[in-house]
């Protein structure tokens, strides 16, 4: 996976996560792309690709991959929480959903 490419999936996982938690958007949802971009981050980060001066580089980052490996772990059980109902939803998706 090329490194552009990895860093702005990560940074999407991050930002999805942060937002799921704060409850900007619904926790699902968060949580849902929080994983799923975590999840293909885990295997890529041991096969990123970098280019430099015109030379193509392959650089392996496990310690990357087992973090990415956490996060997706943690990003499933806060998203599979929030399905079942374990973690309270905030007032402003309660107020929508009873309309």
């Amino acid at each position: 996976m090329l490194q552009s490419v990895f860093v702005a999936l990560f940074a999407t996982a991050v930002l999805a996560g942060f937002a799921g938690v704060s409850r900007k958007v619904d926790p699902r949802l968060g949580g849902g792309v929080a994983f799923v971009c975590f999840a293909v981050l885990t295997p890529s980060a041991f096969e990123v690709v970098l280019y430099s001066n015109g030379t193509e580089q392959t650089v392996t980052m496990p310690a990357l991959a087992i973090l990415c490996a956490g996060l997706a772990l943690t990003s499933l059980i806060f998203t599979f929480s929030a399905a079942t109902g374990r973690i309270a939803r905030s007032t402003q998706y309660a107020d929508v959903n009873s309309r």
